[in-house]
């Protein structure tokens, strides 16, 4: 029985190729695509488990791609991981914003690719039941149609803003961010941004979602979802114990 599916949506043959023999050897399902059309049509038919997108592609372009696939609710809370060769910080935020959850630049050591999709599917984004529809106040999120509007009148927001939002709104009243998190936690995030590895607006979204499941380690979810490589998230592993004397933050 495979792994689980995973969707390779490339315009380089070889690299698809490539992609797909790693993963079957590692018993995995792959479907392969080589542009952003018949990869859309594949992971509507298919609902794979989990997709690597290129960026850069004729016809639909990988970030096109990303925002079509949230807008479809069978694809989407499917994980996907960017492939690009533009390694520039604007890029990668685009990427995140149109709904990726992690990005590789090319070239990409495929054991690190390979890591990156194992850790993926091990932790699939379950979160909390909120509802598909969330009225609070004049405010109301329709997940299924990916609208927000407040007073009557539509906003326009990121995916990644909906996501925030629509989890935020089911939930008044209630503080978010650093309540649930250990201090341990809070000092890696601090550590990660001293040394200029991530952002603070990655920290603080790393720290929801620690909120909603504290049992999801710093180090492990920057890995994922932040562009921290293995040989960076090492380093920092280090640096904590050199600062604290300990670590907490290495993935399961």
């Amino acid at each position: 029985m495979a792994r689980g599916t995973v969707l390779v949506i490339d315009d380089e043959r070889d690299l698809v190729n490539l992609v797909k023999y790693n993963l079957e050897s590692e018993g995995y399902e792959v479907l392969g695509a080589l542009d952003g059309e018949s990869g859309l049509n594949i992971a509507l038919t298919r609902a794979p488990d989990l997709i690597l997108l290129d960026r850069m592609m004729p016809g639909p372009d990988g970030v096109e791609v990303c925002k079509r696939l949230r807008r479809e609710g069978r694809t989407a809370h499917v994980p996907v991981i960017m492939l690009t060769a533009k390694a520039a910080e604007e890029e990668r935020v685009q990427g995140l914003d149109a709904g990726a959850d992690d990005y590789v630049t090319k070239p990409f050591s495929v054991k690190e690719l390979m890591a990156r999709v194992r850790a993926r599917l091990r932790h699939p984004p379950n979160g909390p039941d909120v509802p598909a529809v969330v009225r609070n106040g004049d405010l109301l999120v329709n997940e299924s149609r990916k609208e927000v509007t407040y007073n009557g009148r539509p906003l326009a927001l990121s995916p990644a803003e909906f996501r925030i939002l629509h989890f935020l709104a089911a939930c008044p009243g209630r503080v978010m961010f650093r309540r649930s998190v250990p201090p341990g936690e809070v000092l890696f995030g601090r550590l990660a941004i001293r040394h200029g590895m991530v952002t603070r607006d990655q920290v603080r979204e790393v720290l929801a979602i620690q909120d909603r499941d504290p049992s999801r380690k710093m180090g492990e979810l920057l890995f994922e979802r932040f562009y921290l490589s293995a040989v960076g998230l090492e380093r920092l592993l280090d640096l904590q114990v050199q600062a604290f004397g300990g670590s907490s933050s290495a993935p399961s």
